[in-house]
């Protein structure tokens, strides 16, 4: 019996430890994620958006600045268009369509634009007078050029004298639009001094100011 017993007891014991231990392996729970990754997936997102906010703000400041440039360069190239424009009436005695059309085969590519669109708008069989194709045309490239405002104002103003005149008056209209260019132009040179630069660095600026209080 005690032998007996004592086999049992021992049995009984091999076999609660066995189940015990396979209990403990069978039951353990997977081990807790650490903060680590998380943080350091959080600190990766937010580097990610201050350099998506840095190159926005910076490209912002170098868009102003190009706008300052191609307005200078478009006002130069009106300026030679009526220079030429004045030979080719005053001098050479051209008519208009052929006038406008040769000067928008040299001319600057916007400039170009304007002219061309000019001559078709006269030569269409809507039958439109000299001021309303000019004023047609105008409308047609003004929300695609970067003039200001006092630009395309002088613009509408010499279209109300094609057409309406003689070839004496109509020289006259052109010297008044060149007198008028050269002043934008000289104002546009002053401004683009004034603030290409500062456009710039506005926008570094800015976007490293919108990092320090956002990110």
């Amino acid at each position: 019996m005690g032998a007996g017993i004592g086999g049992t007891g021992r049995g009984f014991k091999s076999e609660v430890g066995t189940r015990y231990v396979g209990r403990g392996v069978g039951w353990s729970h997977p081990r807790a994620p650490t903060c680590a990754s998380s943080t350091f997936g959080g600190h990766k997102m937010k580097m990610i958006g201050a350099l998506l906010v840095m190159t926005a703000s910076t490209f912002a400041g170098w868009i102003y600045s190009t706008l300052l440039k191609k307005r200078l360069t478009l006002l130069n190239a009106l300026i030679q268009s009526f220079q030429w424009l004045e030979t080719e009436i005053g001098y050479a005695s051209t008519p208009l369509v052929e006038a406008f059309t040769r000067i928008s085969g040299r001319t600057q590519e916007d400039v170009q634009l304007i002219f061309s669109n000019f001559v078709e708008a006269l030569q269409d069989p809507a039958g439109l007078t000299a001021d309303e194709a000019w004023q047609h045309c105008i409308k047609q490239n003004q929300e695609t050029l970067p003039l200001k405002a006092d630009d395309w104002a002088l613009l509408f103003d010499f279209g109300r004298t094609l057409g309406t005149t003689d070839r004496e008056h109509q020289v006259t209209a052109i010297r008044q639009t060149l007198e008028r260019l050269q002043l934008q132009t000289t104002g546009a040179t002053e401004e683009r001094k004034k603030n290409e630069r500062l456009y710039r660095y506005l926008g570094v600026a800015g976007g490293a100011l919108v990092v320090l209080i956002f990110y």
